[in-house]
């Protein structure tokens, strides 16, 4: 089971100053912020990250997926984050899943 709590504070960490921008085709203003954050992801953490879909998940606010690939003693694991996603505060981690 993933340490939802433990991964929330690094992971909120890394989202904390992307403030949202929204504009013409991005009314939630953090496209520019999500991809970022997955750089910060990559190059921080040497993480394999990949955005399944951005504001895709119908909540209020809507919610993004990003998939991180980790290494389980030879074995691929792929993790979902959940990522809250509005339009008038900075992202947060919402959750984890298989």
């Amino acid at each position: 089971m993933p340490d939802v709590e433990g991964a929330s504070v690094q992971i909120n960490a890394l989202l904390e100053d992307l403030q949202p921008l929204p504009v013409s085709g991005d009314p939630y203003g953090h496209e520019a912020n999500l991809e970022l954050f997955v750089d910060r992801l990559h190059s921080n953490c040497s993480l394999q990250v990949e955005i399944e879909c951005y504001a895709c998940v119908e909540t209020y606010p809507p919610q993004t997926h990003v998939n991180i690939r980790l290494d389980s003693a030879g074995t691929d694991v792929i993790r979902t984050l959940d990522i809250l996603t509005p339009a008038d505060n900075v992202m947060k981690m919402l959750n984890i899943h298989n």
